[in-house]
């Protein structure tokens, strides 16, 4: 379901230190970035280590059996207790992300999400199992001291199960500061356009800027009345070009990338960040390790995942007035970009 991503330092990346553990950096922990914003208790929605099914309402005898749409009716009517919307950033401490699409640990999605709970950010994970779910759950909080982590359970192809799960994670964490979009159709195994089944191009289609569009509308509501807020892509080397038996794959990625280039043109003068990371490469994961070995590929020309996320978070730390739109991460043995 990945794609491959990227890692480096970014122009314009503020000089604020973050904040990495010692244990994280082999080394004394840097000054907090988050010591800056004076924390808010949280004093709304379920406890952060909730954990929902599909369909599931978080919210109790306020939404009862109502569908997500009626549920979605009555908010903006002010019928029904609202979650809150209000700034998540530096400007009031309430600081959330969501990170869609976390299964595999290690992985980009997994890293990514703790990352984001090192910098002191409260973290929603969103999934389609909820046990893995559960496992990558434990595995950050054993990780990062104090990190407030919440699950819920979404297929970003629903829009209804997805509204259903960032409804959840707003009332638990409050309205996200980021969020980043890692979920991806696999490109194995390979199909000529010629014989490429449709129906694989439509689940494509859906995996990647249909979910995406799903996973964006659901925040940029609460980022345009921040004022602020940043939205990541993770991309793929097909998001720049085709190639033999990628077809299906290819357009899907392509895809997404045009609507992140639209979505950041659109949302800008908002204060609304949006970057799309092209991962040039093989991410080191189990899986592709063992496929790396087993070809004799060095892992120099694995991705490394922590890697990424860092790089996810200085996109992140941009400033306002040197916002990049993309970047593309490979690893020092690379073939060349593209």
């Amino acid at each position: 379901r990945r794609s491959w991503a990227p890692g480096g330092l970014l122009c314009g990346a503020r000089a604020t230190p973050v904040p990495l553990p010692s244990s994280a950096q082999g080394g004394p922990a840097r000054t907090p970035h988050a010591a800056r914003r004076p924390a808010r208790p949280r004093t709304h929605g379920p406890p952060h280590n909730l954990v929902l099914a599909p369909g599931a309402s978080p919210f109790g005898g306020g939404f009862g059996s109502r569908s997500p749409a009626e549920v979605r009716g009555a908010l903006h009517a002010h019928q029904l207790p609202r979650p809150s919307l209000q700034p998540t950033s530096s400007s009031n401490g309430n600081m959330a992300a969501i990170v869609v699409g976390v299964s595999y640990v290690p992985g980009i999605g997994f890293a990514v999400a703790k990352r984001f709970a090192q910098a002191g950010l409260r973290v929603g994970i969103v999934g389609r199992t909820e046990e893995k779910l559960k496992h990558a759950k434990a595995e950050i909080e054993a990780m990062v001291p104090g990190a407030q982590v919440t699950s819920a359970v979404g297929d970003v192809t629903d829009k209804n199960s997805i509204d259903a799960a960032f409804m959840a994670l707003i009332y638990a964490m409050g309205a996200p500061s980021v969020l980043v979009y890692n979920v991806s159709s696999r490109p194995f195994p390979t199909s000529t356009v010629a014989d490429v089944d449709p129906e694989r191009l439509l689940n494509d289609y859906r995996a990647g800027p249909l979910g995406a569009v799903h996973c964006a509308q659901a925040v940029i509501p609460g980022m345009r009345e921040a004022g602020e807020g940043t939205i990541i892509f993770t991309g793929a080397t097909a998001s720049m070009r085709g190639a033999k038996g990628f077809g299906s794959f290819s357009a899907s990625k392509a895809g997404l990338r045009a609507l992140a280039q639209s979505l950041a043109k659109e949302e800008m003068n908002n204060g609304i960040h949006v970057v799309h990371a092209v991962v040039d490469g093989m991410v080191d994961m189990p899986a592709m390790r063992g496929y790396a070995e087993a070809n004799n590929i060095p892992q120099g020309r694995l991705i490394d995942t922590e890697a990424i996320a860092e790089t996810y978070f200085q996109m992140h730390m941009q400033d306002k007035r040197c916002m990049s739109f993309e970047i593309d991460i490979r690893p020092y043995l690379s073939d060349g970009h593209y």
